[in-house]
């Protein structure tokens, strides 16, 4: 349930969609960078957050922190409230050796596997499940045997725990969506403001 689907609009109104996660009660998205700004530095101006598994309980939200290191971004939903949150934050990578288990939640090719059809007030956001393993490890980047998809950046990556264990942010064009990579834990740990800092296990 703390799983959400974004849809992002940038200043020439252009629109684009990606995952995020939900690590505060009073809502604090996970995502990647390139989700909400692009290359050049321009940032969405306006986001809308769907809780999975709700239909057309769209939240505003805006941008807190843009990492300059990571592909990560942290929105604050602008809509007060009590909000379903993950299982918890990896502090570090302990649990994500080469041969790991791994779950991705999240909603690769976007409206197409989003359950979102018809119109956008009555749309219900329904996550896709992959499962997986961890192939490489390098300090910046988590390589997973799994598969994921444009619209799958920010899903989150869980342990055998459901703890979460790194943030999706591409993969290898060639593999067809079977090579992907993902922010580790510990740099998303590291990263995130101090009101949150209560998610960390």
């Amino acid at each position: 349930r703390a799983i959400v689907f974004l849809v992002v609009e940038f200043p020439d109104s252009s629109k684009a969609t990606g995952t995020g996660f939900n690590v505060l009660p009073s809502g604090l998205i996970v995502t990647n960078r390139h989700v909400v700004q692009r290359p050049d530095g321009t940032r969405a101006q306006r986001i809308a957050v769907a809780f999975d598994g709700t239909t057309g309980q769209w939240k505003r939200a805006s941008i807190e922190l843009v990492s300059e290191s990571d592909e990560l971004a942290f929105l604050r939903l602008s809509t007060a409230g009590t909000y379903p949150v993950v299982n918890g934050v990896a502090r570090d990578d302990a649990t994500t050796g080469v041969g790991r288990p791994v779950a991705i939640l999240g909603y690769p090719l976007g409206t197409g596997t989003a359950g979102m059809s018809g119109s956008i007030n009555t749309l219900t956001p329904s996550a896709t499940l992959s499962v997986g393993t961890v192939s490489k490890r390098v300090p910046e980047t988590v390589q997973l045997d799994a598969f994921a998809a444009q619209g799958s950046s920010g899903s989150p990556v869980f342990d055998r725990r459901g703890i979460v264990v790194g943030v999706i942010y591409g993969g290898a064009t060639e593999s067809g969506g079977r090579i992907v990579y993902a922010v580790p834990a510990s740099r998303l740990a590291a990263q995130l403001p101090t009101d949150a800092r209560a998610v960390l296990r």
